[in-house]
């Protein structure tokens, strides 16, 4: 730490320090562990996955249907807040067809678009 983030932080309150930290490197700290952690968990549900150790208990893990894994794996829960904010600000017709396009597209556009709104409705 440098000398003058030392005689900064000594002068000011928890809650500031709190703020500037979390402001500053903290906000990456907390993203390398987010994202550290949800590789590990990758991770594991892929090897205990390959291996048939995917227990509840004592009972092996079943494979849920197809329309479960659907929904799933084209991540709905995490479209539908897109979906609400999109229909506020374009309207639930355009909200509609801007999601359907999303999720019919490749995934690389899919991303590229999601940063687009995120980036849009945090910021602006």
């Amino acid at each position: 730490m440098s000398r003058d983030v030392y005689r900064v932080a000594q002068r000011l309150d928890f809650f500031r320090l709190m703020s500037m930290y979390f402001g500053g490197i903290g906000h990456y700290v907390g993203n390398v562990l987010t994202v550290f952690t949800v590789y590990f968990v990758c991770m594991l549900m892929l090897a205990l996955a390959l291996f048939d150790e995917e227990t509840i208990g004592d009972r092996k893990l079943t494979p849920a249907g197809g329309i479960q894994m659907l929904l799933g794996g084209m991540g709905l829960l995490n479209t539908f807040p897109l979906f609400a904010t999109l229909g506020v600000e374009m309207g639930w017709w355009a909200s509609f067809m801007e999601v359907s396009g999303l999720l019919l597209h490749t995934k690389t556009d899919t991303n590229l678009k999601l940063t687009q709104y995120r980036r849009l409705f945090r910021f602006s």
